[in-house]
C-alpha cells in the first residue's frame, strides 16, 4: 500500500482511498458524493461539509515504521516497551505519540527518524483493546 492512501474508518470497516488529486496546500478525497478538502498545514481542518455516515478521516504521515508499514493518524504503535497513539496536534502543527497508560501523559514531536524506530501493532478503531492500557505512574 502506498503510503499518501487517506484511511476512513466508517464504524464498521477501514477504507483506504487514494487521493483524487493533490495540489500544494490542500488534498482532495472523495467521500460519498463530495469532495472533502484537507488543509495541508492544517490537517485538523479537514471537513468542509457535514457526511451523513459518521466516518472518521485519519491522514497518513507519509512514512512507514520499521517494517515499511504506513502509518496514519489513530494508529498504535510500540516504541521503548510502552504503547503510544499517534495524534494530531494543532498546537505543533503536526503529528504527536501520546503514551497510552500515562495519568499524565506528554506529547512527543513525530519526526522521520523517530517513526523508522516504531512498529504498528493497530488502531483505535480496529483494535480498541490496546487503549485499555494500565496506567503508569511517571514520577512528579
Amino acid at each position: 500500500m502506498q503510503h499518501d492512501y487517506c484511511r476512513l474508518w466508517d464504524s464498521t470497516q477501514m477504507h483506504y482511498l487514494p487521493p483524487a488529486w493533490q495540489g500544494e496546500h490542500h488534498l482532495g478525497v472523495w467521500l460519498e458524493d463530495a469532495l472533502v478538502l484537507i488543509n495541508l498545514a492544517n490537517p485538523a481542518e479537514r471537513r468542509l461539509y457535514e457526511p451523513t455516515h459518521s466516518w472518521r478521516l485519519m491522514m497518513p504521515l507519509g512514512a512507514g515504521d520499521c517494517q515499511d508499514t504506513p502509518l496514519y493518524e489513530a494508529d498504535i504503535v510500540e516504541w521503548s516497551a510502552r504503547y503510544w497513539e499517534i495524534v494530531y496536534s494543532p498546537y505543533r502543527l503536526g503529528f504527536v505519540l501520546v503514551p497510552l497508560g500515562v495519568s499524565r501523559p506528554a506529547e512527543l514531536p513525530l519526526n522521520a527518524a523517530l517513526t523508522r524506530r516504531l512498529r504498528c501493532v493497530g488502531n483505535r478503531f480496529e483494535h480498541p483493546h490496546l487503549l485499555e492500557t494500565r496506567p503508569l505512574r511517571l514520577a512528579a
